[in-house]
C-alpha cells in the first residue's frame, strides 16, 4: 500500500469520510470564499482609486448584497471545485473527494445542485452524518453523492 493509507493502523482510503474531517474541510473553504470575497473588495477599490483619482476607500456594500454576494461566490466556487476535481481546496488538504454514489465523477448539473443546497442550508446539513451508518449528510442523499478518504 502506498504510504498514507493508514489512519491508526486501518485502510481508510475510498471509505466514507466522516463528520470531523468533512467539518473541517467546509471551514477551511468558508475561510477560503471569505479571503477571495475580501480580495474583491480590495481589487474594486483599487481600481475606483486608480479610475478616479480620489484616495483608496474600500467598498463598504450592504449586508443584503454581502450575503447575496458571498451566498454567489460560494455556489460558484463549490461547483466549479466539484466539476473540475471532485475537491475543494478544503478537501484537498485533508484527503476528502466527492464523488457520485457508486465512486465516480461529478458532472457539472450534480454539483451545482450540491453547491445550491450546500450553499443554501449551510453546513447544518453535515449534521446527518451522526446518525447516519453510511456517514451521509442530507445533501449527500439529496444528490446521490458521497464524500470519501481519497489522497492519490
Amino acid at each position: 500500500m502506498a504510504r498514507g493509507d493508514h489512519t491508526f493502523g486501518i485502510s481508510v482510503h475510498g471509505q466514507r469520510a466522516g463528520i470531523v474531517s468533512r467539518g473541517i474541510s467546509v471551514g477551511l473553504d468558508w475561510v477560503i470564499v471569505e479571503l477571495i470575497f475580501v480580495g474583491g473588495l480590495l481589487t474594486w477599490g483599487l481600481i475606483a482609486s486608480l479610475w478616479t483619482g480620489k484616495s483608496f476607500n474600500l467598498p463598504s456594500p450592504s449586508i443584503g448584497t454581502t450575503g447575496g454576494l458571498s451566498w454567489l461566490l460560494l455556489v460558484v466556487y463549490l461547483s466549479v471545485c466539484w466539476t473540475g476535481s471532485g475537491r475543494t481546496v478544503g478537501q484537498l488538504a485533508l484527503g476528502l473527494r466527492t464523488v457520485t454514489d457508486p465512486a465516480g465523477p461529478l458532472r457539472a448539473g450534480r454539483a451545482l445542485g450540491r453547491a445550491l443546497l450546500c450553499a443554501t442550508v449551510g453546513p447544518v446539513l453535515l449534521l446527518w452524518i451522526i446518525p447516519s451508518r453510511k456517514n451521509a449528510a442530507i445533501q449527500d442523499l439529496a444528490c446521490r453523492t458521497a464524500v470519501v478518504y481519497d489522497w492519490h
